[in-house]
């Protein structure tokens, strides 16, 4: 079986200690997520992924340089403006069928407005199917994938019209959130994330966590704009006081991530019907 080149360039950047360019929550902010959520999965599945846990965590940046290089075919995977999709704050009624979705707001427009929900069910299944197959390799890629998402899912610009914040002056606030004030103030080990939540309806378990994450909005944006009034300008001081109230949320979103990434493991392994698997290596190998 053959893997994309950009896989393998993924898994050496890995090794070699190197971050890839990307957005969405850096690198560390996406492997906390999925670190974390192996960490919280049941007896079925914890042997396998704590063996491949290397791989689906190396991997799990994999969409951040899709949309790098082919940002055209990948870009609209990452985020989705709810406000153009439903009413806030619940944002109830949107299709759950995509091909529903594009026959009542069109594919131009959906493609504009991102359509990240999708993208996500689209890897529940894929990983489901991987399950039922037990394909190791399809489970360790499928995993990483879908954390990515999930975690996408989970910061606040991503879910939103207004991603660089409520006003133009306030330009950057995203990159200040999810780069910055984790590469500051964000420790894996300081991380307790609850209990994985039983999903039985992924859809509805999306749109609620897509609402939940939207709330966070106002609280982010005011306190951006409180601590740039004071400081001044973009330095120590600013990211002092903004991160008073941006790291509580960065590490509750954080945390969100990874049981819930966890939560939706288990869900696609139950829709397989709960397949036992080795705890033996993915066969992600590119050896002669």
């Amino acid at each position: 079986m053959r893997y994309p080149k950009s896989a393998i360039a993924v898994l050496l950047l890995a090794a070699l200690g190197c971050s890839p360019p990307c957005l969405g929550w850096s690198a560390k902010g996406h492997d906390i997520v999925t670190s974390k959520a192996i960490s919280l999965l049941p007896a079925g599945l914890r042997p396998f992924y704590r063996t491949n846990s290397r791989f689906v965590v190396a991997l799990d940046v994999l969409p951040d340089l899709w949309r790098d290089t082919h940002r055209a075919d990948e870009g609209f995977h990452h985020f989705v403006d709810l406000e153009f999709y439903a009413t806030p704050p619940s944002f109830s009624g949107i299709p759950e069928s995509f091909r529903q979705a594009e026959r009542r707001y069109g594919r131009p427009n959906m493609l504009k407005w991102g359509v990240l929900p999708w993208a996500i069910m689209e890897r529940c299944n894929r990983l489901a199917q991987a399950f039922r197959k037990q394909d190791l390799a399809g489970i360790a890629v499928q995993s990483a994938l879908l954390s990515h998402y999930v975690a996408d899912l989970h910061v606040p610009f991503h879910v939103t019209s207004v991603y660089d914040g409520r006003k133009p002056s306030q330009k950057g606030l995203h990159h200040r959130f999810e780069i910055a004030i984790v590469a500051r103030c964000i420790r894996s080990q300081d991380l307790r994330p609850g209990a994985p939540p039983a999903v039985t309806d992924v859809w509805k378990s999306l749109v609620s966590w897509m609402s939940d994450s939207h709330r966070a909005l106002g609280k982010l944006s005011d306190a951006d704009e409180n601590a740039k009034a004071e400081s001044g300008a973009y330095n120590e001081r600013y990211y002092g006081l903004f991160a008073k109230t941006a790291r509580p949320v960065a590490e509750r979103r954080l945390s969100l991530g990874a049981s819930r990434v966890a939560a939706l493991y288990i869900w696609a392994w139950k829709k397989a019907g709960k397949p036992s698997l080795p705890p033996k290596a993915a066969p992600l190998f590119w050896g002669d």
